[in-house]
């Protein structure tokens, strides 16, 4: 399962986030139900993920405190994700910006291979500054994991719920328009 290998975290917990159907929202934020879930991510998780039945979480940081993956959560509704887009062009930052759920920005950063949390989390700090957010929420949160006294990382909402009618799309970089799964993965890759 492709996204399996590209949003590789902590394989052994995840999260889940169920919005109601009412869409109450705080501000412009959507509100909705969050628990993380001690058990494997799998192949169906992904699935009903993308078929829109159940939101799903990953956790970037893994037990050796390593990421193949990490974020910039902008929660700023005032600027669309294709400005976000934009910007990031602009700085030829080495980011894919995904549409989230209420309208804010994931801006993804992807390794091929292990990278220590804590380098990727400077990275992603700088490249949030240079972007005007560095306030920004950066994932992976933690730095480091100490799996032998229990610790998980915090996850974060994967893109492409109900892949096919999704609104938590990942933007062309060059055309700001929604880009199919296949695209996007690719691109990322």
């Amino acid at each position: 399962h492709e996204f399996m290998t590209l949003f590789k975290g902590d394989g052994t917990a995840y999260g889940l986030y169920t919005t109601p159907a009412s869409g109450i929202k705080e501000g412009k934020k959507l509100v909705g139900k969050a628990a993380t879930i001690r058990k494997p991510v799998t192949v169906q998780l992904w699935d009903s993920h993308l078929f829109g039945e159940q939101g799903l979480g990953i956790i970037p940081i893994d037990k050796d405190s390593n990421v193949h993956f990490g974020a910039i959560d902008i929660d700023d509704y005032d600027v669309t994700p294709q400005r976000i887009n934009q910007l990031v062009q602009q700085l030829a930052l080495p980011l894919v910006v995904c549409r989230t759920k209420s309208g804010g920005s994931h801006c993804f950063c992807f390794t091929s291979a292990p990278c220590e949390a804590r380098i990727m989390q400077n990275k992603l700090r700088e490249f949030a500054s240079a972007l005007g957010y560095g306030t920004a929420e950066i994932f992976p949160k933690q730095t480091e994991i100490l799996a032998e006294r229990g610790d998980i990382g915090q996850w974060i909402n994967m893109p492409y719920f109900n892949a096919e009618f999704t609104t938590r799309f990942a933007l062309h970089p060059i055309s700001d328009r929604a880009m199919p799964v296949d695209e996007f993965i690719k691109i990322a890759d």
